[in-house]
């Protein structure tokens, strides 16, 4: 491929993803129009990941919450990959008063399954800077949905 070549495919594929950004934010948009009934709301996006940038995504949908905040995140199973550093997560909790995280236990066999093995998961990971609710610790609830489906 020459210079020329690689610019013009180059610029292709910058349209094209712009195209297809621009695509999901309207999609986004019509989505949340059709949730709330045809009002549009603010959503937040950013690139960077940081403590810093959570804290300042937070100040600006913070319209004086108050009460217990919950914060929903994923945990892990010991020692997995793919857990928010939890330096950044204490530095935002911090600034979220009366604020808990929110996790219930797995449906599938593992290191979450059970409350006793989930808060064992929590210590090994490191989850003990806050307290973490864990929404199904004292069972769980059955809720009727109106033409719901039970799978087995």
């Amino acid at each position: 491929m020459d210079r020329r070549d690689f610019l013009k495919t180059s610029v292709g594929v910058l349209a094209g993803s712009a195209i297809f950004n621009g695509l999901i934010a309207k999609t986004a948009e019509a989505a949340v129009s059709n949730i709330k009934g045809n009002t549009v709301s603010n959503v937040y996006f950013s690139n960077k990941l940081d403590a810093e940038t959570l804290i300042k995504l937070y100040e600006k949908v913070n319209q004086n919450i108050s009460g217990k905040v919950a914060i929903k995140l994923h945990t892990g199973e010991q020692h997995g990959p793919n857990i928010l550093p939890r330096d950044w997560v204490k530095q935002f909790q911090a600034q979220v008063p009366n604020s808990a995280i929110v996790e219930t236990n797995t449906w599938y066999k593992g290191d979450r399954y059970t409350t006793k093995d989930h808060r064992e998961t929590l210590k090994v990971n490191g989850w003990t800077f806050c307290p973490v609710d864990i929404m199904d610790e004292d069972g769980e609830t059955m809720i009727p949905v109106k033409d719901g489906k039970i799978f087995k």
